[in-house]
C-alpha cells in the first residue's frame, strides 16, 4: 500500500490502526496518493482527551502501551491531516462500534485489575477454565446492573466531545 501506484480509491479507511504505526503520516500520504479526485479517508482512533482516560487512567483499554505508539486527540489528528494535505470534513465523537466496548473493558480493567480479560475472551485468547471469580463477577455485574451507568457515561462523554474514540473523515 505504501509503495503502490494510484489505486484510484473512493474511500480508504484506517480503523484503529494509525496509533500502531511508527510513522502514521506516511500512511496518510500514501492514502492521499491512492485516492481518486473526490476520494475520502476515514480514520477511527482512540481519543487521548477522553473522560475515559481521565477516569480510568492506567486501566483505560485504549492506552495499550505495548501496542499503541501514538495517542491522538481530535485536534492533533486534524492537524496531521491538514499537514499532509487533507481537508477535514467531519469529526465524530459518537463511535458505538469501538467506544462502548472500550468503555466496558476499561471499567472491567479498573475493577478487576486484570489485563483486558473480556477482550481476551472475545478474541478467544482467554481460556474459560483459567478465569478468576472476580473477573467473572465484574464482567457479569458491569454487563447487567452496571450497564445503565456505563451507557450514561458514554452518552455524556460523547455530548461533551470527550468520548473514548473518534472517527474523522477528510478529503484530498
Amino acid at each position: 500500500f505504501l509503495k503502490s501506484k494510484n489505486l484510484n480509491a473512493s474511500v480508504i479507511s484506517f480503523w484503529h490502526m494509525l496509533e500502531h504505526a511508527e510513522e502514521p503520516w506516511d500512511y496518510l500520504k500514501a492514502a492521499k496518493n491512492n485516492l481518486n479526485k473526490s476520494g475520502k479517508i476515514i480514520i477511527g482512533i482512540p481519543n487521548q482527551q477522553s473522560f475515559e482516560l481521565k477516569l480510568f487512567n492506567q486501566s483505560w483499554f485504549h492506552l495499550a502501551p505495548k501496542f499503541h505508539i501514538w495517542h491522538f486527540s481530535p485536534q492533533s489528528m486534524e492537524k496531521m491531516l491538514q499537514q499532509t494535505g487533507y481537508n477535514v470534513i467531519k469529526t465524530d465523537l459518537w463511535s458505538p462500534e469501538h467506544h462502548f466496548s472500550g468503555l466496558l473493558q476499561s471499567a472491567i480493567n479498573a475493577t478487576t485489575h486484570s489485563d483486558n480479560v473480556l477482550h481476551r475472551l472475545v478474541k478467544r485468547k482467554q481460556n474459560f477454565s483459567t478465569l478468576k471469580i472476580k473477573d467473572v463477577f465484574w464482567i457479569i455485574f458491569l454487563c447487567t446492573i452496571g450497564l445503565p451507568i456505563l451507557i450514561l457515561f458514554w452518552i455524556v462523554s460523547s455530548l461533551f466531545h470527550k468520548s473514548g474514540t473518534f472517527v474523522i473523515v477528510a478529503s484530498k
